[in-house]
């Protein structure tokens, strides 16, 4: 089975789904060719088509394994093939169930992140170990949507929102974060300047998650933006006292 571009969308046809700027993943949603929406089948018709637009990714799965994709926005015919034969063909089409997804290759924003319990930072100009929090929000992109499909996302939904993958990655970014905040304590940065730091950030977090995130997930950070930075008492008084000896 493969997908090929047509000129003609005057079929029975396939449109993705629901896709908010949170939606990482949407089923394709079916429609006969007087325009009425239908239930999905089994399987794919012959002939269907399906239709991809900008800034999308669309797979075809058979069975649960991914048979063919494109990133080009247009019209494609499903083509099914004959190649299989003999009794494993047999096995296979009668458990196959075949279904047209769509990823959301946009920018995903506005994902909030926090740290629950302080960050070490010492501060070169107070010459001193602060505490703080960061909170802010950061962006996404997914870059390699085949894999994020077979790594991230679950198989049995019809539609899937970054906040139903997010749960393990937040923690996971939240740690790349001190990581990130370390090392801008080791470059002397002082801890007030780190709010308008968000692009040095971004490209640390980057480094430090391109492993994880980007080759065994197919997804990157595509920028961080920090709202706020707090510190803890301790810190504050320090800093105050600091301040007005200086």
């Amino acid at each position: 089975m493969s997908i090929q571009r047509v000129g003609d969308p005057k079929r029975d046809f396939i449109i993705p789904g629901e896709m908010d700027e949170h939606t990482v993943l949407t089923k394709g949603v079916w429609y006969n060719k007087n325009s009425q929406k239908s239930e999905p089948a089994q399987t794919i018709p012959n002939g269907a088509i399906a239709q991809l637009f900008d800034n999308q990714f669309m797979i075809v799965v058979d069975g649960g394994r991914i048979v063919d994709w494109t990133d080009e926005p247009g019209y494609y015919e499903i083509v099914k093939s004959s190649a299989h034969k003999g009794l494993f063909a047999r096995l296979k089409n009668a458990r196959s169930r075949q279904q047209v997804y769509y990823l959301n290759t946009k920018e995903i924003t506005g994902i909030r992140f926090g740290t629950q319990t302080p960050i070490s930072y010492y501060d070169k100009y107070y010459d001193a170990e602060m505490f703080i929090r960061a909170h802010g929000t950061y962006s996404i992109r997914i870059t390699d949507p085949v894999r994020f499909y077979e790594e991230v996302v679950a198989k049995d939904k019809d539609r899937v929102n970054i906040e139903e993958v997010n749960a393990q990655y937040l923690m996971e970014f939240v740690t790349a974060l001190q990581v990130a905040i370390n090392q801008m304590a080791q470059q002397g940065e002082r801890i007030s300047y780190l709010p308008g730091k968000a692009n040095e950030l971004g490209q640390i977090l980057a480094g430090t998650l391109d492993h994880d995130w980007r080759i065994l997930r197919g997804f990157e950070i595509e920028s961080v933006a920090i709202a706020s930075i707090s510190y803890d008492e301790m810190s504050k008084r320090l800093i105050e006292k600091m301040n007005m000896e200086k």
